[in-house]
């Protein structure tokens, strides 16, 4: 960055809030997932040590992404999205889960029906 150059620092500004967000290499996994990095230097241990570094002496303008990170906030801040989250993440893994899951929801909308059916034909007999 050039110092007698005026701009907003928004590309410092990015790359320190992508440091504020990195420290291990399961952040970047979860950035890598959603979409948000991409990986080309092999590692996510790379990537996160590469965010470390670089975010060192970055000289940022912290108003920029005020606005998101108090979203994250307040999106981490409800109980419910993340228990939600947790049991999405531990119970629904793999596609053959929400296959069981989905029979098994059948099933016993299938007994309920006839369970019902079942006891107005036998209300319904003279």
């Amino acid at each position: 960055m050039c110092p007698d150059y005026e701009n907003d620092y928004g590309v410092t500004s990015y790359i320190a809030f992508l440091d504020s967000l990195i420290d291990e290499a399961k952040d970047v996994m979860y950035l890598r997932k959603a979409r948000i990095l991409s990986n080309y230097l092999g590692s996510d241990e790379e990537v996160a040590q590469l965010f470390n570094g670089i975010g060192t002496d970055l000289v940022p303008n912290f108003e920029i992404y005020k606005d998101v990170r108090s979203n994250i906030q307040d999106y981490y801040k409800k109980k419910w999205r993340t228990w939600m989250s947790e049991f999405f993440h531990t119970h629904f893994n793999s596609p053959w889960t929400v296959m069981a899951f989905l029979a098994a929801l059948f099933a016993v909308l299938a007994t309920g029906v006839q369970t019902v059916y079942s006891v107005l034909s036998y209300y319904k007999q003279p």
